[in-house]
């Protein structure tokens, strides 16, 4: 049997990321061995891993600064004791180490692309891109829209495909009309832009006094995000830190929001589709236009356009029926993401490129 790892930053996490790896691994380890290396800690998943599948730590945490020599070093022991077959790297910007570690071995690569091409990487993140884009058995990407903008900024990448994240909840239409809350839901940093969806609820709020809205995600930028909701005197807007049941939360909603500066595969709109929320999101780049259809069963809004998104918001708020309707739509597309379709591709991918050894 073949043995596969994912390589990942940190398994640990509770992130999209985190979560499409513990499901996609799953079920793949029906076909294959499967290990899962984390770069830093790794050892206690937040999701549910399979009981076969090994879980490995290059403990790069306590490596200073972060240096890669001692990770390649740490990977080819790893891989002189496992013997992996093929190593899929979860997000292409830790390529860099496993490049290294390719010039010493024979062991096949496939890079997954957790972002978009469009995206500006510090320098060793856009040195990891350049690398797997040459030296990757395959790369993946998570979009349409992505792999074309691969192959415009790539034009001799082949070895390219898109595999869509798989829905992670069951799809089951809990909308309720009457339900007055508004949820976003990520990481409060930089990316996730709640700051831009405070200033937008500042103009909400006045308008729409019977309308909450709940931010679900914990962050560095907390502090600051609450900060800009005092000062704006805001008394329906709550930082509502995580969430260990957010399937619970979607249920008690009645909109979901994205105001994300930008995004790669935007897992969280499908589990609010999954749930039958309407949806109103920044059509930033690179996911939501691939699972949003504008005015169908959402809005897609201008990229960072505060009032825009604040009228769509209250659009929404104040038109029942368009709730309604955008719900009833909300999961028509959903069949693309489903796992049983996706594993399929994963499989056939696999054996394309572990057939070459």
């Amino acid at each position: 049997m073949k043995h596969i790892a994912f390589y990942i930053a940190n398994i640990n996490g509770a992130a999209g990321t985190e979560r499409c790896v513990s499901m996609i691994s799953a079920r793949l380890v029906e076909d294959y061995q499967v290990s899962i290396i984390s770069f830093n800690e790794g050892l206690n998943p937040f999701f549910s891993i399979d009981s076969r599948i090994k879980l490995f730590s290059l403990e790069g945490e306590k490596i200073k600064k972060h240096k890669t020599l001692p990770i390649v070093k740490r990977l080819l022991k790893l891989q002189k004791m496992q013997r992996f077959d093929c190593i899929i790297v979860v997000d292409i910007c830790i390529f860099l180490p496993i490049a290294i570690m390719k010039l010493f071995t024979r062991i096949k690569t496939i890079a997954w692309e957790h972002f978009n091409c469009s995206i500006k990487r510090d320098k060793i993140g856009e040195l990891s891109r350049k690398l797997a884009v040459h030296y990757a058995d395959k790369l993946v990407v998570l979009g349409k829209r992505d792999l074309s903008n691969y192959k415009k900024r790539f034009p001799k990448l082949r070895k390219i495909e898109c595999i869509y994240n798989p829905i992670a909840f069951e799809v089951v239409n809990a909308f309720d009309v009457k339900n007055k809350h508004i949820i976003a839901v990520g990481r409060l940093e930089m990316q996730k832009g709640f700051d831009l969806l405070i200033e937008a609820w500042k103009i909400v709020e006045p308008h729409c006094r019977d309308w909450k809205l709940f931010i679900y995600g914990e962050g560095t930028m907390r502090e600051s995000l609450q900060q800009k909701i005092d000062d704006f005197n805001l008394s329906h807007v709550f930082l509502s830190g995580f969430s260990e049941n957010i399937q619970a939360e979607m249920k008690k909603s009645g909109i979901f929001v994205l105001s994300s500066r930008y995004e790669g595969f935007v897992l969280v709109l499908l589990e609010a589709q999954a749930f039958g929320l309407p949806i109103v999101s920044f059509d930033c780049r690179e996911g939501p236009a691939e699972i949003v259809d504008d005015g169908i069963n959402g809005f897609l809004v201008e990229p960072e356009n505060v009032e825009q998104l604040a009228q769509k918001m209250i659009e929404l708020i104040n038109d029942d029926s368009l709730r309604i309707f955008f719900s009833e739509n909300s999961q028509k597309d959903l069949y693309r993401f489903n796992i049983d379709g996706i594993i399929k591709q994963w499989r056939k991918m696999l054996n394309e490129v572990l057939i070459e050894n």
